[in-house]
């Protein structure tokens, strides 16, 4: 099993990381959008609205349960999050309720474009749809897959309980 020491847990998360992790964030639902209004410019606006609901409720649900609340967090929404919400009991973090809502309203949104971009290619392939969606997948998803399971290592929340961070840990053991 993988242990992080104390000491080589984060407090509060370097500025450096916070502002990578929002502006990979930004990235993706910019992109998302781009692919949306391609079909239709009222979608593109409305996957917007659906990125921001994402955000909103990923820190209602999740964010106002982290140790990370009020603090500079691993994705950057913790200092955001404490303008908005109150600080709840810890255990609820982990309350599959609430995981699972997170989760699949965060996947969906990522994948919606990805759909969507597939749809375009078959039903009105053309090189500016093809190259919209490899830029989506190349610059929107992987990069926040790559990048920010790095930082679990030092989050104390992860210590604390998170079932991604226990699956991340699970996945390094095989």
């Amino acid at each position: 099993m993988i242990t992080v020491t104390k000491e080589q847990r984060l407090e509060n998360y370097p500025i450096k990381i916070v502002c990578s992790s929002v502006t990979l964030t930004v990235i993706s639902y910019l992109l998302g959008t781009l692919v949306l209004y391609v079909l239709h410019p009222f979608l593109g606006i409305l996957y917007l609205l659906l990125a921001v609901s994402t955000i909103i409720v990923s820190m209602k649900l999740r964010c106002s349960y982290c140790y990370y609340l009020g603090k500079y967090c691993n994705f950057g929404l913790g200092k955001l999050a404490a303008l908005f919400f109150k600080k709840g009991i810890s255990r609820e973090f982990q309350n599959p309720k609430k995981v699972i809502s997170t989760a699949i309203l965060s996947f969906g949104t990522m994948l919606l474009p990805v759909i969507t971009g597939f749809g375009l290619i078959l039903f009105s392939f053309s090189l500016i749809n093809f190259s919209l969606l490899l830029v989506y997948i190349l610059f929107g998803i992987l990069p926040g897959f790559l990048v920010r399971g790095n930082f679990c290592d030092k989050c104390i929340q992860g210590q604390l309980g998170c079932p991604a961070y226990q699956q991340m840990i699970k996945g390094r053991e095989k």
